[in-house]
């Protein structure tokens, strides 16, 4: 119909607002956790050596929060279009198995909090290359190319 093909051709310049959208959300829901992690941290023990570290495992699970978003916005495409073994590697994507033994054995206790980080990561890096052929074939069908900066 005119209406799905007018939607399919904005489907592009969507999903990069959405995108900006999620980043920008990402880093003012960041702010709390970087300076408010003590208190956080509080809530839960008084022991200054578990708060300290507990801090430290905020702070750096802060930098997966873009991805995050990004990697579930990108699930739930898949989900919405049937294309439910997309969103089951995607999600499984973040479990990042080998990730966690891998940096685990090289790098400690730290190696380990940083496997989640960059498990999500890998697995954003998935779900684009998952998504992309689908923007394009939406583009494609919409009769435009696939440029979400360029405005009608």
């Amino acid at each position: 119909t005119a209406e799905r093909i007018k939607t399919q051709r904005h489907f592009p310049r969507i999903c990069f607002g959405e995108k900006k959208i999620i980043q920008v959300k990402a880093i003012i829901l960041a702010i709390p956790f970087i300076l408010l992690g003590p208190a956080f941290m509080r809530a839960f023990t008084n022991e200054s050596e578990i708060i300290e570290l507990g801090v430290q495992c905020l702070h750096i699970y802060v930098f997966c929060l873009p991805a995050l978003g990004l990697q579930y916005t990108t699930t739930s495409t898949f989900q919405a279009t049937g294309k439910a073994f997309f969103a089951m590697i995607a999600n499984l994507g973040r479990q990042g198995i080998p990730t966690i033994i891998i940096l685990r054995n090289i790098q400690g206790f730290y190696g380990l909090i940083w496997a989640q980080v960059i498990a999500d990561y890998l697995s954003l890096l998935c779900c684009a290359l998952l998504i992309l052929p689908m923007i394009k074939e939406i583009s494609i069908v919409a009769g435009k190319s696939f440029n979400p900066r360029k405005e009608d």
